[in-house]
């Protein structure tokens, strides 16, 4: 099944969209696809829009979908980012990247050390700790220490 990511700079209604991707938008992808994964761990605004235009690049030629840059225009036969599988954006005024899954309820500061996304429903501040204190991740069902 095929999903969407909007890419943002800031948050809110003043927020600039800046692309979008179709096709195999899963976690997985943004961490191994190298200039997504750059995307979702810069930390300034230049190298955040330069990684996110590089994966536009090679999103199909990977042949993992279609990339949709702003010149060609909004992409889905709906109006917002409500709809879109994911949100991810760039906050210039926190210098981080953050991330929704499907419709914007609630967003999940990516950690550019250790970056992980929420699952659908998932609250990312009920983080879950081993006997040790390290943080099991969604999916990972296990801590690193192990």
């Amino acid at each position: 099944m095929s999903s969407t990511t909007d890419f943002y700079l800031g948050r809110g209604e003043a927020a600039e969209w800046i692309g979008s991707l179709h096709g195999e938008c899963y976690p997985e992808n943004f961490l191994a696809v190298p200039p997504l994964r750059l995307a979702v761990t810069a930390t300034d605004e230049a190298t955040f829009r330069a990684a996110v235009a590089d994966t536009f690049d090679i999103w199909a030629d990977e042949r993992l979908g279609h990339a949709y840059r702003r010149e060609l225009g909004w992409p889905w036969p709906w109006y917002s980012s409500h709809n879109s599988s994911w949100i991810i954006t760039f906050d210039p005024g926190d210098s981080a990247v953050f991330a929704t899954v499907g419709g914007g309820v609630r967003w999940h500061r990516i950690d550019s050390h250790d970056p992980w996304f929420p699952e659908g429903g998932d609250d990312p501040s009920a983080r879950r700790t081993c006997t040790r204190g390290c943080v099991i991740r969604p999916r990972r069902h296990r801590c690193r220490c192990r």
